[in-house]
């Protein structure tokens, strides 16, 4: 009885602790397209070894509380 108090506080906290904003779903969307463009031989730029031991990129995980601000500049003259 006592791991099944356990077993549903941890469930709990996992369902509820999930970002579901737009900013998260569109990052893991990216991330699971990398995984796919890397995965795939035609487009992937691994080798043929590479890709037979290939599973996933490594991300960092999306911290949506680190902003990060960019500005561009042109270089052409």
């Amino acid at each position: 009885m006592r791991y099944n108090f356990y077993i549903l506080l941890l469930v709990t906290c996992v369902v509820f602790s999930q970002d579901n904003t737009p900013e998260f779903l569109e990052a893991v969307a990216y991330q699971q397209h990398e995984n796919k463009t890397f995965a795939d031989a035609q487009t992937s730029i691994l080798t043929p070894q590479d890709l037979k031991e290939f599973t996933g990129l490594d991300f960092y995980p999306v911290d949506l509380k680190i902003p990060c601000y960019c500005k561009l500049y042109s270089n052409s003259k």
